[in-house]
């Protein structure tokens, strides 16, 4: 197995196995830039982009404009740069075909916007609201596991009801990310390598600041 086959195998097996994933996430600079990063958020793990992060942000796509994301790198080897600063909340997805499955990692960054636009995506039921609906291709998804990491890197499990909804608790001040994942049978073929089955993981950060 080579080294991209052992950073794509710990990355699903933690998607396998619940809430010490390994995810792709998008969070704000202290310039409001937008950064990708790859690893364990609770965990505080940001992976080398020299190593695990190219390989899976190799071609990030923005959500929005399905152009590729990809605007630069930053200092520090743990980041790809995919936005300057702006207000707006910003998406990115990127699909990478391990072993049967074609794993589409999406991520978003702020929770303004109630628009879906990610296959998989925890939208708000208004700006800035604690009430999160999982859409997936635009219907809500019920009895599904999301993960809600914060601070003081902390982490909480809930389950969609009926309406694909959760409602979260934002008691400290910091970072939040909110993680799901979905897996559908669907076979087909991405970049010459064909999958049976697709894997979405996708993750939602924003900033609790009161």
């Amino acid at each position: 197995m080579n080294l991209k086959s052992i950073w794509m195998a710990a990355a699903l097996a933690g998607v396998t196995h619940g809430v010490s994933a390994q995810m792709v996430w998008v969070e704000r600079a202290p310039d409001q830039s937008a950064r990708a990063y790859y690893g364990e958020w609770v965990d505080d793990t940001r992976e080398p982009k020299r190593r695990a992060l190219y390989e899976i942000l190799a071609k990030p796509r923005d959500g929005s404009t399905g152009r590729p994301a990809l605007a630069g790198t930053v200092p520090g080897f743990d980041a790809i740069g995919i936005d300057v600063a702006s207000r707006r909340d910003v998406r990115l997805q990127n699909p990478i075909v391990f072993e049967d499955d074609l794993v589409k990692f999406e991520a978003k960054v702020g929770r303004i916007s109630t628009a879906c636009t990610l296959d998989l995506e925890l939208v708000p039921a208004e700006a800035n609201s604690n009430v999160l609906t999982l859409m997936f291709k635009g219907e809500p998804l019920a009895g599904n596991d999301v993960t809600v990491f914060g601070p003081p890197r902390s982490q909480f499990v809930f389950k969609t009801d009926a309406k694909g909804q959760i409602e979260i608790d934002t008691p400290g001040r910091g970072q939040y990310v909110a993680q799901a994942s979905h897996r559908e049978e669907k076979a087909g073929e991405f970049d010459g390598q064909p999958y049976a089955f697709i894997r979405y993981v996708s993750t939602l950060t924003f900033e609790n600041k009161t």
